[in-house]
C-alpha cells in the first residue's frame, strides 16, 4: 500500500492529487487498485499517512511521543529562489557543474543576500544552507579569491549563455577587459548578481515589492525538522502571505522536502 501523488499546473496554479493505492499482479502484469482519494487531506495528514506506511513495522515505536522530535530547521528560501531564477536565465549552465562553478554561484548569491551585513561568506553560507542546497565544499578566503579569478577568466564563455534579446544593453558593458586587471577581483560576480537582480525585479515590480525586501522575506523560509524512530525529515511548510505572493509573481516553487543525505550537512551550524 502506498500514497500516489501527482502534481498538475493549470492556469498558473498548482494542484496535487493524492490516492491511497495498492499493487497486485494479474496475468503476469502489475496493476494498481485505488483504495481511497486523499486529495482533501491536509499536507500534514498526507505526510503522516506516508510516514505510517513507510514505517508500518515500527508503529509501536513511533506511537511513543518520546521517539518524535520536531524543531525549527535550516533557512532555504532565498537560496532556493535564487537558484531557480539563475537556472531560468542560463546562469547555472553558463558557470558549469564543478565546485568552482558552485562557489562562484554562491558568491553571486551572497552579494544579493548580504547587502553589507558583515557576515563572512562562510558564515552566510551556513546561515542560508548553501552547503546543503548548492552542495558546496568548505572553503576559505584564499579559495574565494581564487574563485573570483576563475570567474574573471570564464567571463567570455558566460556571455554566450547568459545574454539574450531580452537585454537591451550591450553584454560587454557588464564585463571587464584585461586593462581592468587591477579591479577585476569582485566586479564580475557583482555584475552577474546585478543581472540576476534585474531579472527578479521584473517579477516583483508589478506587485510593488523592492528587491531587498523580497529577498529578505524569502530568506525567512525555514524547514521543519521532524525525527521519527531515529529518521529525520526536513519538511518545508507551505509558503503563505508575502512569501507566497513573491514566489507566485516569479512562478517559482519551493521544494516540499529537503534531502538529509548530504555530507555537506555536517557544516551547518545553529545561528
Amino acid at each position: 500500500m502506498y500514497v500516489d501523488t501527482a502534481k498538475t499546473v493549470l492556469r498558473g496554479k498548482t494542484y496535487y492529487r493524492h490516492l491511497l493505492r495498492d499493487s497486485y499482479r494479474e496475468n503476469g502484469k502489475v496493476k494498481h487498485n485505488t483504495i481511497a482519494n486523499l486529495s482533501k487531506c491536509s499536507e500534514e495528514e498526507i505526510e503522516a499517512i506516508k510516514l505510517a506506511l513507510k514505517h508500518k513495522g515500527q508503529l509501536a515505536e513511533i506511537e511513543s511521543v518520546h521517539t518524535i522530535e520536531i524543531k525549527q530547521g535550516i533557512r532555504i528560501g532565498a537560496v532556493c529562489f535564487l537558484q531557480s531564477i539563475a537556472k531560468r536565465i542560463n546562469l547555472i549552465e553558463a558557470l558549469g557543474n564543478g565546485q568552482q562553478a558552485k562557489l562562484a554561484l554562491w558568491q553571486i548569491f551572497a552579494h544579493l543576500i548580504d547587502r553589507g551585513s558583515g557576515l563572512s561568506a562562510d558564515r552566510l553560507a551556513q546561515k542560508h544552507s548553501a552547503f546543503v542546497l548548492l552542495k558546496l565544499k568548505p572553503f576559505n578566503e584564499d579559495q574565494l579569491h581564487e574563485n573570483l579569478l576563475w570567474l574573471f577568466e570564464k567571463q567570455e564563455s558566460i556571455k554566450k549563455y547568459l545574454f539574450s534579446p531580452q537585454f537591451d544593453k550591450n553584454p560587454s558593458q557588464f564585463f571587464l577587459s584585461d586593462a581592468d586587471i587591477s579591479i577585476k577581483d569582485h566586479l564580475v560576480s557583482t555584475m552577474l548578481s546585478y543581472v540576476l537582480e534585474k531579472e527578479i525585479e521584473t517579477y516583483w515590480h508589478p506587485i510593488g515589492v523592492p528587491f531587498d525586501q523580497g529577498i529578505n522575506e524569502l530568506g525567512s523560509i525555514r524547514t521543519v525538522e521532524m525525527t521519527i524512530a531515529n529518521i529525520t525529515y526536513r519538511k518545508v511548510p507551505t509558503p503563505t502571505g508575502l512569501c507566497k505572493k513573491l514566489l507566485d509573481a516569479a512562478d517559482v516553487n519551493i521544494p516540499g522536502m529537503i534531502p538529509m543525505k548530504n555530507n555537506s550537512c555536517n557544516f551547518e551550524r545553529p545561528e
